[in-house]
């Protein structure tokens, strides 16, 4: 696998891109420093400005430098707005621009913005979560690389994403977690989000020390039930996930509002930092 991650068409992250990742994904990092990170990408710098200056925040016009961006958008908001740019613009080259990619970005932001709102009801790192979420799914490119027309089926999978792993591993002997947590260790990403990508689709007792990756696993309950009931939602949830992210069926519709309104916050400003009209 670690072959094929290295021989991927995926972008290696390195250098300024893979320094200002791992600043973006530690929560200690503050403001100043952050900015300081953010100027040295003249192309994120940009899109952020625009981002700052667009009619959602309503002071268009008034912001010019990074600092100041940071402080009308949101610490919170700014990092995981640059984990979904850096995610977008590894789509962005062929083969991948090829597929209909709408599906797998809509979940992989789905699942950062979940992982991250799981992971502060139980005091853990949100920004570190919101990463793990974005990228669980990375590994579907390395496959749809690899196997071409054999892949692009199960690149459309409308199903949960437990039996598309059953179905990757009786194909190609590996399933897209397995595969994205190998790329992830390429990048040289921390070890705990390495861990959680790679076994998400593994079954097995609950493990209250991986932590990132009973988050994902919740997550994707969630994502798969998103449409249901709250009553339904949560007799699907396991008994320590239930008790871990204090989830119940009555608090989970607010659950359900906070992810999608952190969703929903992520795809405007994303449309906004890639909107050179000036609009």
């Amino acid at each position: 696998m670690t072959y094929l991650c290295e021989q991927s068409r995926l972008p290696i992250l390195l250098g300024q891109s893979s320094h200002l990742l791992a600043k973006v994904m530690d929560d200690q990092v503050g403001m100043h420093e952050l900015a300081r990170s953010i100027q040295l990408d003249p192309v994120l710098s940009a899109k952020l400005l625009r981002v700052a200056n667009s009619p959602f925040y309503g002071v268009s016009g008034q912001i010019s430098n990074i600092e100041d961006s940071l402080v009308v958008i949101g610490l919170a908001s700014v990092r995981g707005y640059i984990q979904a740019e850096m995610l977008r613009g590894i789509t962005q080259f062929p083969p991948w621009n090829e597929v209909n990619l709408e599906r797998f970005w809509g979940q992989a932001l789905w699942m950062g913005c979940a992982a991250y709102t799981l992971a502060n009801r139980c005091a853990l790192s949100p920004a570190l979560a919101m990463s793990t979420g974005l990228f669980h799914n990375i590994g579907m490119l390395i496959l749809l690389g690899q196997e071409g027309d054999a892949y692009q089926v199960l690149f459309n999978w409308e199903e949960d994403e437990d039996k598309l792993a059953q179905v990757e591993r009786e194909l190609f002997g590996v399933d897209h977690g397995q595969m994205g947590g190998e790329m992830l260790a390429v990048w040289k990403l921390p070890p705990v989000m390495v861990h959680a990508v790679a076994q998400q689709y593994v079954d097995g007792p609950f493990q209250p020390a991986a932590w990132m990756t009973e988050i994902l696993k919740c997550a994707h309950v969630l994502h798969r039930h998103r449409e249901d009931p709250p009553e339904v939602t949560f007799q699907a949830l396991s008994p320590e996930h239930r008790t871990l992210f204090e989830l119940k069926s009555t608090n989970l519709p607010r659950f359900e509002r906070d992810v999608q309104l952190k969703y929903n916050n992520l795809m405007l400003m994303v449309g906004y930092g890639n909107n050179d009209s000036g609009v």
